[in-house]
């Protein structure tokens, strides 16, 4: 099963989820379970006081079924169709998921529009921070009225999702709605490296927190040339005593790659491993890894 939870506008008579913001506003949210198939949809949950809440409603869903639930947070120029075939990447991994989808594709294609189209993606991820937080009260108020939720305990933040996410957890509405998790995995972060953990580091005393990085990431490469390193991208400052780095830049099919969670790089059986174990929110096993205590990661091999 998939899910999305959006403040990206409506389209398409109520079937699907365009590139701007909600028409009542970036902070308001919008809850669909999608539908594949031929004439593929999304059926959106009606807002009925005399009914249960659109988000008690999925968190039921999941709580009911059999396999565990990942949160997906995407990154930069995604449409909703990019978005949701990551999201079936995922839950290939026998998951379900649920996605927290904003509008990160503000502009037209092609590479003399790239620098500006990144920079308001950029805006959209601060204007997006509100509806973030909004989206973890969700499942934090129902940790707080039923006493626990036990399905839905990983999330995975790619790219230019944790910007927005850096912007939600370092900022004056976190109050650590996030406690629900056992695993955040920090996917090739296109956030400054420098001075991470004082933002990062508020995750953990609820959560087991690790990062990857990937030297050759291409994408990130190109966040390089108007950016500090980023996160995702350098062993350089990886200061946080509490956050585990996962460097995979030693493996020849990383290469140049930004998803290291397809193949080539899943070919290697224990990078598969890694996201498996991320994924269904269990305790990455690091013995078969090698630890670099110079510069404080484990090398995938």
């Amino acid at each position: 099963m998939i899910f999305i939870f959006s403040n990206r506008n409506i389209i398409n008579n109520n079937t699907w989820l365009g590139d701007d913001f909600n028409e009542q506003g970036n902070e308001n949210m919008r809850i669909a379970k999608y539908v594949g198939g031929i004439n593929a949809r999304l059926n959106f949950y009606e807002e009925n006081q005399a009914q249960t809440l659109p988000s008690e409603q999925v968190i039921h869903a999941l709580e009911q079924s059999d396999k565990p639930c990942c949160i997906f947070i995407h990154g930069y120029n995604q449409s909703l169709q990019k978005n949701i075939d990551k999201c079936k990447e995922i839950e290939s991994f026998g998951v379900n998921v649920v996605a927290f989808s904003w509008p990160s594709n503000p502009g037209p294609a092609g590479w003399v529009w790239k620098l500006k189209e990144y920079k308001r993606a950029r805006q959209n991820a601060t204007r997006s921070s509100v509806a973030l937080e909004r989206f973890f009260d969700k499942f934090n108020d129902h940790v707080l009225s039923s006493g626990q939720i036990s399905n839905i305990q990983s999330l995975v933040v790619h790219s230019l999702g944790n910007y927005l996410f850096q912007s939600f957890v370092g900022g004056v509405g976190f109050a650590g709605q996030t406690a629900f998790l056992k695993n955040i995995l920090l996917h090739q972060a296109d956030v400054d490296s420098l001075n991470h953990e004082h933002w990062a580091d508020k995750l953990i005393p609820y959560s087991r927190v690790m990062a990857t990085i990937n030297e050759t990431d291409d994408v990130l490469d190109v966040s390089d040339i108007i950016n500090p390193d980023r996160l995702g991208n350098t062993l350089q400052n990886l200061n946080s005593a509490g956050i585990s780095y996962f460097n995979f830049g030693q493996l020849n099919d990383a290469d140049d790659q930004h998803r290291l969670w397809i193949a080539p790089v899943i070919d290697n059986l224990n990078a598969k491993l890694f996201f498996t174990e991320i994924f269904n929110a269990k305790n990455v096993k690091t013995g078969h890894f090698n630890y670099d205590s110079g510069r404080n990661c484990y090398h995938v091999k």
